[in-house]
């Protein structure tokens, strides 16, 4: 099934951005889904963020109560995790 075949490509991806630029620091999930909002729901103390190079999943997404980052580029995507990073911990 093609839509199985971009899930796995979709996994691999991410797994290797992590591991390069993450170290372990965050607790992950993949969501490799068109229905990404559904795990947006709240849980005290968990921020939920959701990185995504399109806003049609990133609007149901905060919406449900998750933080959105518009991925474009690898650098700003760091940025802007590092500062939600610094506003999470001063919370």
């Amino acid at each position: 099934d093609d839509y199985d075949s971009k899930e796995q490509y979709c996994r691999r991806e991410k797994l290797i951005c992590v591991a390069d630029n993450f170290r372990n620091r965050y607790t992950l999930n993949f969501i490799c889904t068109r229905h990404k909002a559904k795990y947006a729901f709240v849980e005290l103390g968990v921020v939920k963020v959701l990185i995504d190079d399109r806003w049609k999943y990133l609007k149901p997404w905060m919406a449900a109560g998750g933080v959105g980052i518009l991925h474009k580029k690898v650098d700003s995507t760091l940025r802007h995790l590092k500062l939600l990073q610094s506003n999470v911990a001063e919370m």
